[in-house]
């Protein structure tokens, strides 16, 4: 059973730039996004459960300012097709700075987006066109992204 379930355990890793377009103060400029995932296949429901670790840093500006997110998530990815929805929800910590002033909190994320799948014996090559948003429930924020990312099947 052990077996079984490591032989359709995968891994990736993404890399994209955003640019945000609501909720961000001192106009920023794009951002950068990297994220490292291990999953598993949901072959009842054809799809991909990846748990994410994720980081992303804007730069403002004015030049002292600064905005980073780092975040855990659970990302859904549609396995069989070529045109492929998934999803993100997550919690990140999120730390904004201005010159020498910093503060900190923590933040639900949310992604919606669609991938273009390319597979080669067990690896999927896939760019991607997204939406990341990121909120307190009070407040919310978000960006358009595009990213490139590579997976590995066992």
């Amino acid at each position: 059973m052990i077996i079984v379930f490591l032989i359709s355990i995968h891994f990736g890793l993404e890399g994209g730039v955003n640019k945000p377009i609501i909720g961000f103060d001192y106009t920023l400029n794009s951002g950068t996004l990297i994220k490292a995932y291990i999953g598993k296949q949901d072959l009842n429901h054809n799809v991909h459960l990846n748990f994410a670790l994720s980081g992303s840093y804007y730069q403002g500006k004015n030049s002292g300012y600064s905005f980073s997110k780092y975040g855990l998530g659970l990302m859904i990815q549609k396995i069989p097709w070529r045109i492929a929805p998934y999803g993100e929800l997550g919690l990140d910590y999120i730390t904004r700075e201005l010159n020498k002033n910093k503060e900190w909190g923590i933040g639900f994320s949310y992604t919606l987006g669609v991938l273009l799948n390319f597979y080669y014996e067990n690896i999927n090559i896939y760019p991607g066109l997204y939406y990341d948003g990121i909120t307190d429930f009070k407040d919310y924020a978000g960006s358009l992204g595009i990213k490139l990312g590579i997976r590995y099947e066992l």
